[in-house]
């Protein structure tokens, strides 16, 4: 397995992911669209003041769920959006709504990725006729060094099928290594970057 370091203390096989490359080229509206998540993850990055609750922020403001298009993308001269939360997954028509509102802005070649831990095969589909680009999966620790047993495989399989750019993203965690590393062999046999 060959690895190369990033430019965002990252470390990645094979060539960075479009949404990586748009955000760490700053090129990219991030647009958290529910801070709901049924996940307690000890190491997750959500502010209290986002964390479990419904609220929608794009490039850090409050935006009004119910109106428009958020995000100030023009401004940045965004070619891309990051989608995250909590879990997309757990507002999925929501997130959905955004993904299309972003796509009749910006036009089809506007990247678009999320973040989840859902392997919901309904939501997963609605998310691909929506148009988004790319998901990635938060597998959570527990399942590392057993992800080719669990429902990962068949969201990931799913999603691949229907078009979409399929990733896994996880933090490092040091005592964790051995169940990390077979992870991103999984990852590897399944053919998704990690």
């Amino acid at each position: 397995m060959r690895f190369q370091e990033t430019t965002v203390w990252r470390i990645a096989r094979g060539a960075l992911p479009v949404g990586c490359r748009q955000c760490t080229d700053g090129f990219e509206d991030v647009l958290f669209v529910t801070g709901i998540c049924s996940f307690h993850c000890f190491y997750c990055p959500v502010s209290d003041e986002k964390m479990y609750k419904d609220v929608v922020f794009a490039d850090e403001k409050r935006v009004d769920a119910g109106r428009g298009r958020p995000g100030g993308g023009h401004a940045i001269q965004a070619t891309g959006a990051g989608i995250t939360g909590g879990d997309p997954l757990d507002a999925v028509e929501r997130t959905c709504h955004y993904i299309r509102l972003l796509k009749a802005e910006f036009g089809r070649g506007f990247h678009t990725h999320l973040y989840t831990m859902s392997t919901d095969a309904e939501k997963i589909r609605m998310l691909a006729a929506a148009g988004l680009d790319e998901i990635r999966f938060h597998v959570p620790p527990g399942l590392w060094s057993r992800a080719h047993g669990s429902a990962f495989v068949a969201a990931s399989r799913l999603a691949r099928s229907l078009g979409l750019i399929v990733g896994i993203e996880v933090p490092l965690i040091p005592e964790r290594e051995a169940d990390l590393v077979r992870l991103i062999e999984w990852a590897g046999d399944e053919g998704s970057p990690s």
